[in-house]
């Protein structure tokens, strides 16, 4: 968005209710700021909303949590006698 600048880009999975959004934030060349921040949604892209795209998840890093491991008798670790 800016000229030199190392602008923030943040993804909201769970934005607007699953639909999701991903916002830009623009770098001046010194800071980040809020000042012409930029928002994307996915119907401006025409992603369809029905069941929760999650649009800008993926900038999130977010993975569905695995189950937990069942509890039991820990292996030793490596090199324990």
């Amino acid at each position: 968005m800016t000229r030199g600048g190392r602008d923030l880009s943040v993804g909201a999975g769970y934005e607007n209710d699953g639909n999701g959004a991903v916002v830009s934030l623009p770098s001046d060349g010194t800071r980040i700021g809020t000042a012409g921040a930029r928002s994307v949604t996915p119907g401006a892209v025409g992603v369809p909303t029905t069941g929760r795209p999650q649009f800008g998840a993926v900038f999130t890093g977010w993975r569905r949590p695995r189950p937990a491991p069942a509890r039991g008798p820990r292996p030793p670790p490596p090199g324990f006698p």
